[in-house]
């Protein structure tokens, strides 16, 4: 074998190596892609869940959201209704977009 037969073997392998990351690479971007969107579906999830129905956490969010001081009772209804949803299992029997639980 001469030289320039293994530089043409060389260079076959590199450009199957760089075939492999970039299918590699691609793999990995649609599932984190799909993972972020879970992620956003949670989190508005969440918001929704504060505010559903609740006057006084949408007005404590407005108030936190214009970085106005809160009263001691709004404080006590932040806490709580944070506590709450902080405390449960993110994506718990929750379905996604898809249809598959996280």
């Amino acid at each position: 074998m001469n030289w320039e037969a293994i530089g043409a073997v060389g260079e076959s392998l590199s450009a199957v190596a760089v075939l492999i990351t970039l299918v590699y690479l691609a793999v990995q971007i649609r599932q984190n892609t799909h993972a972020m969107k879970i992620s956003a579906m949670t989190s508005l999830r969440d918001v929704h869940e504060l505010t559903e129905n609740n006057g006084p956490y949408i007005a404590v969010l407005g108030k936190l959201g214009r970085k106005e001081e809160l009263t001691p009772e709004e404080r006590i209804l932040a806490v709580e209704r944070f506590d709450t949803i902080s405390k449960r299992p993110r994506g718990a029997l929750a379905p996604t977009a898809t249809g598959r639980f996280v």
